[in-house]
């Protein structure tokens, strides 16, 4: 009997686990010594990590306001970074909102409108549940102004076919790619 645990389980019986622990000359199985020593045990654990968080905090507070404050940016870096970023997507889609989306503004701004896009896609996973409904109208919206303007090259190109050059091929080809993009982006905005 010397090697099971000196406990008594919930119907008054000896247990007959093999002992774990021996603490104060009684002998614990693994379950009777978690029950009875649990407690104590994560009281000991977080109030030791307590001391040693103060201790540390007593030694940052030790130091002068220029250091705090480097170790401030360096621990909530990664806050800092989302936090910036959330304010610069928001500004391309307030740019976004306020483009006029006739062929004429498309095709001088571009370049803008474009950009101010391409950031939204790389930074797409930034983007707040508020806003998504937005965002699905604008990319219908600037998808149609695109596909307008494909259509307006296609009728430049059949009306003067001796006169389209490189330049205007290339164009056609990147609002094509472009239109492809929001289509794409407004896809995962619809199962986001």
């Amino acid at each position: 009997m010397r090697n099971n645990c000196s406990c008594y389980t919930k119907n008054n019986r000896k247990c007959k686990n093999k002992k774990f622990h021996i603490i104060n000359n009684n002998n614990f199985c693994y379950i009777h010594a978690q029950r009875q020593f649990y407690n104590h045990a994560l009281i000991i654990q977080t109030s030791w990590i307590t001391y040693k968080k103060n201790k540390k905090f007593q030694i940052y507070l030790k130091l002068p306001i220029d250091i705090q404050n480097k170790i401030k940016v360096t621990i909530h870096k990664d806050y800092f970074i989302k936090k910036l970023l959330k304010i610069f997507l928001n500004n391309k889609i307030t740019y976004i909102k306020t483009f006029d989306n006739s062929i004429i503004n498309i095709i001088e701004n571009i370049d803008k409108l474009y950009n101010n896009y391409s950031y939204i896609f790389k930074y797409k996973f930034l983007i707040e549940n508020s806003i998504i409904f937005d965002l699905i109208n604008l990319a219908n919206n600037t998808n149609r102004g695109c596909l307008d303007v494909i259509s307006y090259i296609d009728e430049i190109y059949i009306l003067y076919n001796q006169l389209v050059d490189q330049d205007k091929i290339n164009k056609r080809q990147f609002y094509l790619d472009f239109t492809r993009e929001l289509f794409e982006f407004k896809m995962w905005l619809s199962h986001y």
